[in-house]
Formats: structure tokens, sequence, C-alpha cells
């Protein structure tokens, strides 16, 4: 049983080169005041903003502490990403401001549900994130505890690198780690 570490990132300064931003975001490393640590803003409530980072792979567990800022309108959100192909296909695991959970896939373009969950979402507060990609079977973690899960039997994206994502909210992000299990 060995796990290999893909990412981890508690974004220091200089980390920003490992990222390629995509779509509307304002991507940038911030200092946390008085603490000596740092995060990575995103601080555009436009549109559709992505951070993409590594190498395509298979299985992958993508974690990060996400912390929405502020949502721009109704059912807005922010996540992580998993099997990023580009910004038309990819899996992923959302906090909406409709106090739900959300796994979902897009697949050119087009958006697919696989599974919903209440819960309480709330501007300033910081959420552990963890998406779990292994095979077909996709499970959706918030501060370690399983909420959604689905199994995608035409599974489109068996391969892609991994990220951060959101649409119209302004959020921080840290402690980005990724595994293959």
């Amino acid at each position: 049983d060995r796990t290999i570490e893909l990412a981890n990132m508690t974004f220091a300064p200089g980390d920003e080169r490992h990222w390629q931003p995509q779509g509307e975001g304002n991507w940038a490393i911030q200092n946390i005041p008085f603490s000596g640590d740092y995060l990575y803003h995103q601080g555009s409530t436009v549109g559709g903003a992505r951070a993409v980072t590594g190498v395509p792979e298979t299985d992958q567990v993508v974690g990060a502490t996400v912390q929405p800022l502020a949502f721009n309108g109704a059912d807005r959100w922010v996540g992580v990403m998993a099997r990023y192909v580009d910004d038309n296909n990819y899996y992923y695991l959302t906090l909406r401001s409709n106090n739900t959970v959300s796994l979902r896939k897009l697949t050119n373009g087009a958006i697919t549900t696989l599974d919903t969950a209440s819960f309480p979402v709330a501007t300033g507060n910081p959420y552990r994130v963890r998406l779990s990609v292994g095979g077909n079977a996709l499970l959706g973690y918030v501060n370690d505890q399983l909420l959604v899960e689905a199994i995608d039997a035409n599974a489109p994206h068996t391969v892609g690198r991994h990220g951060l994502a959101m649409y119209k909210t302004r959020a921080d992000f840290d402690d980005y780690l990724v595994i293959q299990p």
C-alpha cells in the first residue's frame, strides 16, 4: 500500500509559478497578516475561474482548505477539480451558496450532477474539501466527512490534471495536497 504525493503546497511566495490560471480569475499569493503564513487568493466574482497544476494522472485525491469570501448571486460555488482535461472536461466537488455540496462533471461543456447533499456554507468559514477519484468511483468529503459519492459508469475523464475552481465566488485556498492512492 503506497501512495504517491502529486502536489503539496502551502502557497509560499513563488508557488504561483506552479499554477496556470484559466477563465476570469484574479489569482495571487497573499500574506496572512501577523501569521507569517500565505494563501492563494482569487479575488474576482465576475465569472468562472480555475487554477490548474500538476501533470495528467489517473487516480487522484485532491484536497484543499477552501474559504469562500463572497458569492455574487444565487447558487454560486467554489471547490476542487480532478482529472482536468481542459476547461470543458473535468470532475469537480463544490461548496455552494445554496447550502449544498455538489459532485459534478463537465463533459464537452455539459454539466452533469452526480450527487448533491445539504451542507451549511457560510462566507468567511474555512472548509477542508477533498475529492477522491479512483477508477470510476468518486467520493466527496468536507471536513473529513463523506457527503457525496457516485459511480460514473461511462467515466469520460480517465486521466487529467488537478486544481481549484469557482463560479462568481471570491475565495482563499490553503494546504493544497494531492495524492495518488
